[in-house]
């Protein structure tokens, strides 16, 4: 599944960085110290690189990951030929639990957009923590309807807005950090980005081109950073009043 794991890294992060990891994500803010001590002994280390995949759609879902450093996506496939990313995963997120606690398959595919570190907890370990602790499936009840609102919003916005308009609208919507939108770096490429937001690759690079002129965007390989985040903001709202 790996293209390569980061070996001389493999052993580099113990049960106690681990823990003080585990500490901050918000999914255990709840769990008592030494259920956190306990799962942190069990724990996975998993390393990989820029373009590696976590996991396939279709793939038996045996593990929970949470993310250590790095940024990965979401994969779900319209065709066989696009895939649309669906969300950017930071520091202290997760990823899939969707599988896991349907008993399926994972839904998804999870590919890491940079250096990536994970830990990882199996399946069994987590639905025990999960039985354990009601905190855990209403936190991810709120995030699925999170991703369901914003389900919906996607599909009022492929009907409703322009070009310029659904573009900038998916930009916000990739933007992992809430709290800091100007010079947020999104790991993305322009075929990803035009696939996620409805359009032609051509006319998502012109109009990165256009804003990269007007001091809105900067674009790099693989990136974009947002540089005026109102401006952004502007463009949806004039498109959704035309």
């Amino acid at each position: 599944m790996l293209k390569e794991y980061d070996k001389d890294n493999i052993c580099s992060i113990d049960n106690t960085n681990i823990f003080n990891f585990l500490k901050q994500v918000p999914l255990l803010d709840k769990i008592h110290k030494d259920i956190l001590l306990d799962i942190a002994s069990k724990s996975v280390i998993k390393h990989y690189k820029k373009g590696d995949i976590v996991y396939r759609k279709g793939e038996s879902s045996n593990w929970l990951y949470f993310v250590y450093s790095g940024n990965v996506a979401e994969f779900v496939g319209y065709n066989s030929s696009i895939e649309i990313i669906v969300k950017i995963r930071k520091k202290y997120d997760y990823i899939g639990e969707m599988g896991i606690l349907i008993n399926e398959p994972y839904p998804n595919t999870a590919i890491a957009l940079e250096k990536l570190t994970l830990v990882s907890i199996t399946k069994y370990d987590f639905m025990e923590l999960a039985s354990e602790s009601p905190f855990i499936l209403s936190y991810i009840n709120r995030e699925l309807i999170d991703r369901l609102v914003n389900s919906c919003k996607n599909i009022i916005n492929a009907m409703y807005l322009d070009a310029p308009g659904r573009l900038a609208f998916t930009l916000v919507g990739l933007i992992t950090d809430k709290n800091e939108f100007n010079n947020s770096m999104i790991r993305i490429t322009h075929s990803e980005l035009a696939s996620t937001a409805g359009m032609a690759r051509q006319t998502a690079s012109l109009l990165l081109g256009e804003w990269r002129q007007n001091g809105i965007v900067e674009t790099y390989r693989g990136g974009i950073m947002i540089k005026d985040i109102d401006a952004l903001m502007d463009i949806i709202i004039n498109s959704e009043l035309r």
